[in-house]
């Protein structure tokens, strides 16, 4: 139980360290998860919303300026949109 507990906050601590950063944190999450235990697709995926959530909270304030619907947050609308349609394509 402790062994778990601490190879889950090992993959914590890395997911956070380099979520912001111009890597891909699930690389090395899944890197460090295959050097040190199993990898599970349900705790990578608990990482994920963890780390989704906390940015969420970080940018509150931008999220909450978009939906003001003024006129110069049009252009936001309009790259979000954009930015969209590849995803959606794939």
């Amino acid at each position: 139980m402790f062994v778990q507990i601490l190879i889950s906050l090992v993959l914590a601590v890395v997911q956070a360290a380099t979520e912001f950063l111009p890597i891909s944190s699930d690389g090395h999450l899944t890197l460090f998860s295959h050097l040190i235990a199993k990898p599970n697709l349900a705790f990578f995926v608990f990482l994920n919303l963890a780390s989704m959530l906390a940015v969420v909270i970080f940018v509150r304030k931008e999220i909450k300026s978009l939906f003001e619907l003024r006129k110069e947050k049009r252009n936001y609308w309009i790259f979000l949109l954009i930015g969209i349609i590849p995803t959606g394509l794939a």
